[in-house]
């Protein structure tokens, strides 16, 4: 197809086959007497061609933007008349008399043949919907029979609701203009060139006529469309549901000559529907045809290659993907104007040129979408929770953040359908949840509620509710038990919050997935269960001791009272459904139990080194976690933890004989840069004890080094590589003196297991394990 051309007005202009004249939705200045050649005509739900004779564009001067597109079909010529709105219309008529019967007289055709598009499509969309229904009846029927499982209830409904939307124009509309073209072309010129008013009467009705008949084709366009996507480009579409009922029962050694036959009928009509679509109706169609091609070859195979094809048929598609928009939002059980803001709130967002601009109008955009993005979140994970069906845009909206197809690039799309979610196989690595599988769990029990931003759980803010007079004790009684406040309280507190954190962008954070959001390849940042707890277990093979924690227990039988034994327990991982750079250390326990599990936070999408990212969330936990179990003496030198040593070190790093002036400046360096944040400045410490240090690398103090290695040890083989190095060794002598004196203790214990014959404790033996190293 070649570029629009350039009309030279009040001339007679050549214009090549396969020219653009006019393009749809651009400004109407002037129009076009087609002199020789035709002129192919293509608007939403209408593709037709005209002769000489016809004005191009002038059904559209009234509003002043062209409802089509306008191509040569041959080599034409045209006489181009400048117009400015219906005033340019009365002047010509005014001055070209013979122009009268032609405008006028041509427009009829024009209505009669769009009424006559307008037919084929209703008829097209009957006998469509006919088809459809008749084959999903068949295929249950065939199913049920054959004693396979095939649900048609949803896809079924979908066809009901696209022929809703199919409304029947009023009998008489253009009734007038339909009877005037069936009477001679010259008694209508003469007609209408007697008179200036009555030409520009009867035009200004056709001009609105024409508008009318091409809404109601746009919206037959648009069932025709819907009831495609239900023949082939949807998810549970008829194509899929046929074709694998076809090969289930290729494999079980099975033929139903009714099946196989649906099945060449279904390509037949989808091939008819698509030609409609593009020749008919203007609509261009983009149809993966290796699914219909892999299909007849299983068919023809036989049982060996069936399953494989079943397989290959469930694999995503980007056409699963059209209007994702409106199929999150009509799976969403919300208000209808909830959804009505939601929609208009993301097609804004989408129209604007720049979508992360600090301007009011684009701030005010993206506040919107977050107003209401969660409220529709909660909802569609709700519904979701008793779905085993849940369309694909749906699916992507609740693990990803996807809303729109129109926000991502198609290789952006393609990349996000090919990622799978490994898990890990390690039964020692730490849980990793999707948004929508936490969410569950919160809502069946499994798990507590996580705290808000205030550090309340859903009991401690309800027990503030009842202190303040917001609510009874009978209200927070019932609150505590129910499903859906905790489901809301996680969803409106920990989840709404943490994500802009998570994101990094806070003034311009929408929650939506864009490309304009994106800075890095999608294919590395997507994070999975098993990357992480590879990252994790990286780090643990240095810092071997971050996921331990003690326990006091007792052993009557062998008069053991007070007993201090090593459990391992590892934090859960809550992936978010968003783009970010950070991770989020959000509770190293959950309640007041020391040994319950501590909740990460990472986005799905990571714009970090995972390495990096991983080792800084690491030294948060172990911040955090010391924190806890020390209380309100984490800062007291006179307790000594890792806190309130670092803490000590960083207060006093002036007066500390044992660094020299240079370390002391750097430690001053350091502090100003972390803003006097001693937590800031661990972190950086941390992460050079375990990205250099471990390697030999010495990026720290004296001091600081030892206090990491008390509290923050090598593991043996970190440090059999450093043997030999005196620095580690200095630093390594608390902490080794620390292990023999616990060894000895446990030693001792294990004894008296050994005098009375007994078992020794499972957590006893791993306790021994662990204070190997």
């Amino acid at each position: 197809m070649k570029e629009k051309v350039q009309l030279t007005e009040n001339a007679m202009n050549s214009i090549e086959n396969g020219a653009v004249l006019y393009e749809k939705d651009t400004k109407v200045e002037s129009i076009a007497l087609l002199v020789k050649g035709r002129v192919e005509l293509v608007a939403d739900g209408i593709s037709m061609v005209l002769g000489t004779g016809n004005f191009l564009g002038a059904c559209d001067v009234g509003k002043e933007l062209h409802s089509f597109t306008y191509y040569a079909k041959d080599d034409c010529a045209v006489f181009v008349i400048p117009v400015q709105g219906m005033a340019g219309i009365e002047r010509i008529l005014a001055e070209k008399p013979d122009y009268r019967g032609l405008l006028v007289t041509s427009l009829n055709y024009f209505l009669a043949e769009i009424k006559k598009q307008l037919q084929h499509l209703r008829e097209e969309n009957e006998s469509l919907c006919g088809f459809i229904k008749e084959k999903y009846e068949l295929c249950d029927q065939v199913a049920t029979m054959c004693g396979f499982e095939v649900s048609v209830e949803n896809a079924l409904q979908k066809v009901e609701n696209s022929m809703q939307q199919s409304l029947q124009e009023p009998e008489d509309l253009g009734k007038y203009y339909l009877e005037c073209a069936k009477m001679p072309i010259e008694a209508q010129k003469k007609f209408f060139c007697g008179s200036q008013y009555v030409a520009m009467y009867h035009y200004r009705e056709q001009c609105d006529v024409v508008n009318e008949f091409l809404a109601y084709c746009r919206e037959q366009g648009e069932v025709l469309h819907r009831l495609f996507r239900c023949l082939i480009l949807e998810e549970d579409a008829l194509f899929q549901t046929v074709g694998k009922l076809a090969l289930s029962l290729l494999e079980k050694g099975v033929r139903d000559p009714r099946i196989d036959q649906s099945v060449d009928q279904i390509v037949e009509k989808i091939n008819e529907t698509e030609t409609f679509l593009t020749e008919k109706a203007g609509i261009p169609i983009q149809l993966d045809r290796d699914k219909m091609e892999r299909l007849y070859f299983a068919l023809l195979s036989g049982e060996g290659q069936a399953q494989e094809e079943i397989e290959k048929l469930d694999e995503p598609g980007i056409e699963y993907l059209y209007e994702s928009l409106g199929q999150i939002v009509e799976y969403a059980p919300v208000h209808m104007r909830v959804k009505s803001e939601f929609t208009e709130a993301v097609e804004a967002f989408m129209s604007l040129s720049d979508k992360f601009a600090r301007t009011p109008e684009a701030t005010e955009v993206r506040k919107n979408i977050s107003k209401l993005y969660y409220e529709i979140y909660e909802a569609v994970v709700k519904k979701s929770m008793d779905d085993e069906d849940i369309p694909l845009a749906v699916r992507l909206f609740l693990d990803y953040g996807f809303v729109s197809e129109k926000l991502l690039t198609d290789e952006e799309l393609d990349t996000m359908l090919q990622l799978r979610p490994e898990a890990d196989q390690a039964e020692d690595g730490c849980r990793v949840y999707t948004m929508s599988k936490w969410l569950q769990a919160v809502y069946d029990g499994v798990k507590e509620t996580s705290k808000n931003e205030f550090d309340e759980d859903f009991a401690t803010y309800l027990r503030r509710q009842l202190k303040e007079q917001k609510i009874t004790q009978k209200e927070m009684d019932e609150a505590i038990v129910d499903k859906e406040q905790r489901l809301h309280f996680e969803c409106q507190n920990m989840f709404r919050y943490a994500s802009r954190i998570i994101n990094g962008n806070v003034t311009m954070f929408v929650p939506i997935l864009c490309s304009d959001g994106i800075f890095s390849n999608m294919q590395n940042s997507y994070m999975t269960e098993k990357r992480l707890n590879d990252a994790i277990r990286q780090i643990e093979k240095i810092d071997y001791s971050i996921f331990y924690r003690e326990r006091l227990v007792s052993y009557e039988n062998v008069d053991i009272n007070k007993a201090i034994v090593i459990e391992r327990v590892t934090p859960d991982i809550i992936l978010f459904p968003v783009y970010g750079r950070n991770t989020i250390m959000w509770q190293d326990i959950t309640g007041k139990r020391r040994t319950s599990k501590g909740r990460l936070f990472v986005p799905v999408w990571l714009e970090k080194e995972l390495s990096l990212a991983m080792v800084q969330l690491m030294g948060n936990f172990r911040w955090e976690k010391c924190r806890t179990e020390t209380g309100s003496h984490w800062n007291d030198f006179r307790y000594p933890s890792l806190t309130s040593e670092y803490s000590d070190y960083l207060q006093f790093y002036k007066k500390n004989s044992e660094l020299s002036q240079e370390r002391k400046n750097k430690i001053r360096a350091q502090l100003v840069q972390c803003n006097n944040k001693h937590k800031e400045v661990f972190l950086k410490d941390y992460a050079d004890w375990i990205l250099r240090e471990a390697r030999g690398a010495m990026k720290l103090s004296r001091v600081a080094r030892t206090i990491l290695f008390t509290y923050c040890p090598f593991s043996a083989e970190t440090m059999k590589a450093l043997e030999g190095q005196t620095a580690y060794s200095e630093a390594a002598k608390k902490y080794i003196r620390d292990n023999r004196a616990a060894r000895k203790s446990l030693d001792m214990m294990m004894h008296k297991w050994t005098k009375a014959g007994l078992a020794v404790p499972q957590e006893i033996l791993a306790t021994v394990e662990y204070l190997k190293g």
